[in-house]
């Protein structure tokens, strides 16, 4: 399936990859849905760092001039797949593709809920600095205070108000105290 998802990217081909996570005529379950879930784990990683690697892929794919089916059911791919990662994800490519779905969100889509949740799914750790996942305080500040601003958009003041009380928090992380 790994090569599968490798040629679907290299050609910019959404039939291949949709066809990985889409029951067909013969099977009344995906190839995905017939991976167990340390298989979902592996292919999920792999996918997102095809994507995230892919100079092309991603852009074209969720490009304003793109099939509106075409963006949606990507979208949907990659969420899932976000859902299903391994413990690590070689250089967090997974937080890399959240930042890139994030934006696609807020600047295409104006979905702001659905790009607060994403946003919120990243992996940050602030004090093991040999962590892939290592973000310092000022950058765990900033995704905070993004997500509220994605709720306040939405009118929603109770979930803005604790991402901003979470982004108060590690703003006491910044200088080192």
């Amino acid at each position: 399936m790994e090569q599968k998802v490798d040629e679907a990217i290299a050609k910019n081909d959404y039939k291949l990859l949709f066809s990985l996570f889409n029951s067909s005529a013969t099977s009344s379950t995906s190839q995905w849905e017939q991976l167990g879930q340390g298989e979902q784990r592996s292919f999920s990683a792999h996918l997102i760092q095809a994507c995230v690697t892919s100079p092309t892929f991603l852009t074209t794919a969720l490009d304003n001039n793109s099939s509106d089916d075409i963006a949606q059911t990507l979208l949907s791919i990659l969420r899932k797949s976000l859902n299903h990662l391994p413990p690590t994800v070689e250089k967090a490519m997974d937080n890399i593709l959240r930042h890139t779905l994030f934006q696609h969100y807020v600047d295409v889509e104006c979905d702001y809920r659905t790009a607060a949740q994403v946003l919120a799914g990243m992996r940050m750790e602030t004090e093991d600095l040999t962590s892939v996942y290592y973000t310092n305080p000022v950058a765990v500040t900033d995704v905070y205070v993004k997500i509220a601003e994605c709720f306040l958009e939405e009118d929603d003041a109770v979930e803005a108000d604790s991402w901003v009380a979470k982004a108060g928090t590690s703003v006491e992380m910044i200088g080192g105290g």
